[in-house]
């Protein structure tokens, strides 16, 4: 009866069956305990270690008051300068904006005084030049007085209406034909600067001709006068030929074999020598020549036989040169030509009937 309860229940298993449990809760219980004891434990420590700390910068404030009530009364300073700057600011935006618009206001006066001036200029140009206008200055250079202008404009006024009706013509019409004729002025300048280019392009290509002609002239000089050498000394005789371009003048000096003497004046030589030095000048000249064909006639006048065969041969073998391939050349003589063999394929013979028979 005592292990029942109230109901009758048997709560004797019930006991047994607790005590494990309470026991085993109260393990668990007095593991949180030790726990919560530590960590009470620590809480206490940090709570005194954070009053000493609170309690030392109690200390450290109270130390630096001065410096905070420094701080502090800057602080108020500059919050008093920045109004101030704020309100200056303020004030200086609206005169700025005040300016901005006077200077709007300026620039269109300035744009309209402009346009005036150039209107006015452009009226007194039609008036006279700016040349003319300062000659009517005086002798300080001050302008005349609108009075004085006004007068000096009458008086033109009438002399322009005098000119008109002494020439025939209205100021108007002179006008224009004056544009017209400046105009053409104008064209006839430009035709004339466009045609300098040209110009000094052709005086440029002249010098270089004349220089090149200069030079090649030289050169011709120098080459007849070697083959005129050349030719003479077959012969065993000399020449030499010099040329004077500026008076037109052509020296031939020969000296002939066996004299000791050069000869100026081939008319002091006799007629085969002066008929060969001619022949030997004809030659020297018909290298510098370019002419397809070549005719000599009578070459042979007033030459011996010894002459004659020696004029033949040479004029042959000038014709047979390599330089005179593509040349024909057209000897006459009234003479014996019998020492020339007429069987050569490049010879032709052509003899004409005696103009009286025997």
């Amino acid at each position: 009866d005592e292990q029942l309860g109230d109901g009758g229940v048997d709560i004797g298993a019930l006991e047994a069956d607790l005590g494990p449990i309470v026991l085993e809760l109260e393990g668990v219980l007095k593991k949180k305990g030790e726990v919560l004891a530590k960590e009470i434990d620590a809480a206490r420590v940090a709570s005194r270690s954070t009053h000493d700390e609170h309690e030392a910068l109690k200390l450290r404030a109270g130390d630096n008051e001065p410096v905070y009530e420094r701080l502090q009364h800057e602080l108020d300073v500059a919050n008093k300068t920045l109004i101030e700057a704020k309100s200056h600011a303020a004030y200086y935006e609206g005169r700025r904006n005040e300016l901005a618009e006077k200077i709007a206001e300026n620039d269109t006066s300035v744009a309209q005084l402009r346009e005036a001036i150039t209107c006015s200029m452009h009226g007194a140009k039609m008036l006279c030049d700016r040349a003319t206008a300062e000659t009517y200055l005086d002798a300080d250079g001050r302008d005349a007085s609108v009075a004085e202008l006004g007068k000096m404009y009458e008086q033109v006024k009438k002399r322009v209406s005098k000119e008109e009706q002494r020439f025939g013509r209205p100021m108007d019409r002179v006008q224009r034909e004056l544009s017209a004729q400046e105009t053409h002025l104008n064209r006839l300048n430009a035709t004339l600067e466009n045609s300098r280019g040209p110009c000094r392009k052709l005086q440029q290509g002249v010098k270089t001709r004349q220089r090149l002609l200069k030079e090649a002239s030289v050169h011709v000089q120098k080459e007849v006068s070697h083959r005129f050498n050349t030719y003479l000394g077959k012969k065993g005789n000399a020449g030499k030929i010099t040329v004077d371009y500026n008076k037109g003048l052509l020296v031939l000096d020969v000296k002939m074999a066996g004299s000791g003497s050069t000869v100026k004046d081939t008319r002091s030589l006799s007629g085969g020598e002066r008929s060969y030095s001619t022949l030997a000048l004809t030659l020297s000249l018909g290298e510098a020549i370019e002419s397809p064909f070549r005719a000599m006639d009578e070459f042979d006048v007033f030459m011996d036989a010894v002459n004659r065969k020696v004029s033949m041969d040479n004029l042959i073998e000038f014709a047979r040169d390599d330089l005179n391939c593509d040349k024909q050349f057209l000897f006459i003589t009234p003479q014996d030509i019998s020492a020339v063999c007429a069987a050569d394929s490049d010879i032709k013979v052509q003899r004409m009937k005696a103009a009286r028979p025997n």
